[in-house]
């Protein structure tokens, strides 16, 4: 989507389109050059001194920008190459997602599928909302991530078992059951702003096109995308029905009872891909839902509110700090979300190292690749920071009053290095564009790819290399 005539509201500042997730999945990322052997490493307290080039030119780059911006850099074992402010907290936007990106890798659900099912008992079907957010209205797409799961071959699936079961024609009810989420729809810490632009609207367990109106502009939001899901589901019914002598209305919200039978149901992509596509398209809603989900099976609840303690404990069971969190939302989409630099910096390196080998290795996919994918196919495009494309990946938060930039950038010399750039201002467009311009090249130089570059020794990977970083790093 282009961007739209600037206003100096808060509202979130929208990229070009997401791009398609088959297409970023099926190419291969890019590899840095193998890593020359080095010498043992230096102690932590002298690896600052060892990179004064470096210091120096991102001294320089953020000067230009606004004072309220925090900045570390971690070597490859963790430790301290460059910091500012890493302690205080700023508004994240999208980078909250990383956080919400760990929470999912280290739970049950992230191998897992959601199910939308519609189940009987008696003459009453029941529409149960498993948490599947990217239903299409259409038939199942093997291929797709949007879209796995149609309501078209899951109402014409029922048709089928309620006439092979040969139940007796006549008029059916249809109920809908989203008693899988609790709480309000809408999250209070949202600004109307937002809503009113369709970066986020009230969050239903099942949805099409996550939240979106099928066929409609990318910011067309439904009031309710649950009802929506129901009305399409109720008409297929109808259609397939009719030549078996089946006919259904609707009869509203209602729980399933337990001795209702399963008639049919689809499954959506597993949690991982859909986490994939809330990273690299920068999804809120999409977010929102998997965490609500996932707090659901851990703790029973799946209210926004439960699902930013779940976060939270999650980040607490794997000893990540939590200096200066503090968590409106799970998507950072709310003003009152506040992350520091040392937190953010201490969960890309617990993504990057995570236990699961196939997890950690999977990673570059979901973060967008400078110049190549997602929320920065159109990004790195200076002079100064075009150098850095297709060897930064990071993930964006941007709204009109901050500019966030987080992941990791590989050295010629093939050292990854961890980064957090975070910057907050006085809502304005023409700053925001500036502001993100700078990150980019804070982001080269950080990389060694920048124009004025200096060679820069190779370190060695501290014997924690597998630790998160401490509060301290």
């Amino acid at each position: 989507m282009r961007f739209s005539s600037p206003s100096l509201s808060r509202r979130t500042f929208l990229f070009s389109a997401p791009l398609a997730l088959a297409a970023c999945a099926s190419s291969p990322a890019p590899q840095p050059e193998a890593t020359p052997s080095v010498s043992a490493s230096p102690s932590p307290s002298s690896v600052q001194e060892l990179y004064p080039a470096l210091k120096s030119s991102l001294n320089e780059t953020l000067a230009l920008m606004p004072k309220d911006r925090s900045v570390l850099v971690l070597s490859e074992g963790g430790d301290e190459i460059y910091g500012l402010s890493k302690n205080q907290a700023f508004a994240p936007a999208s980078v909250m997602k990383v956080l919400t990106l760990l929470a999912l890798s280290h739970s049950p659900l992230y191998s897992s599928t959601l199910k939308t099912s519609l189940r009987y008992t008696d003459r009453a079907l029941y529409m149960v909302a498993g948490g599947d957010s990217l239903l299409s209205p259409g038939e199942s797409n093997p291929q797709a991530v949007n879209g796995r799961a149609g309501v078209q071959t899951l109402a014409a699936a029922a048709c089928r078992k309620l006439k092979a079961a040969q139940a007796p024609a006549g008029e059916y009810t249809l109920h809908l059951d989203v008693s899988l989420f609790s709480g309000a729809n809408l999250n209070p810490g949202w600004e109307e702003g937002d809503i009113a632009s369709g970066q986020i609207c009230a969050l239903y367990p099942v949805a099409f096109n996550s939240h979106r109106v099928p066929g409609g502009e990318e910011s067309e939001r439904p009031e309710n995308a649950a009802q929506v899901v129901y009305d399409r589901v109720l008409a297929v019914l109808n259609e397939q029905g009719k030549e078996n002598g089946y006919s259904f209305k609707a009869a509203g919200a209602a729980t399933t009872p337990e001795n209702a039978q399963l008639l049919a149901s689809v499954e959506s992509a597993p949690v991982s891909e859909q986490a994939q596509l809330m990273m690299l398209s920068s999804d809120n809603a999409l977010a929102e839902v998997l965490a609500r989900c996932a707090a659901r099976q851990a703790i029973g609840e799946g209210s926004a509110e439960a699902a930013q303690r779940w976060v939270r404990d999650e980040l607490t069971r794997l000893s990540i700090p939590l200096t200066g969190l503090i968590q409106a939302d799970v998507c950072g989409l709310a003003p009152a979300d506040r992350l520091s630099a040392v937190t953010t910096a201490a969960v890309l390196r617990a993504l990057l190292n995570h236990p699961e080998q196939k997890i950690a290795e999977s990673m570059p996919a979901f973060f967008p690749l400078a110049g190549v994918s997602g929320t920065l196919l159109d990004r790195f495009d200076s002079a100064e920071s075009r150098g850095a494309r297709s060897q930064v990946w990071a993930k964006t938060g941007t709204l009109y009053s901050a500019a966030s930039l987080a992941g990791w950038a590989v050295t010629p010399e093939g050292q990854r290095r961890v980064f957090v750039i975070f910057c907050n201002f006085p809502a304005d467009y023409d700053t925001l564009v500036t502001v993100r311009g700078l990150e980019d090249q804070c982001a080269a130089l950080i990389a060694g790819r920048a124009p004025n570059s200096a060679k820069e020794p190779v370190v060695a990977a501290s014997a924690t290399a597998s630790e998160p970083a401490s509060p301290s790093a």
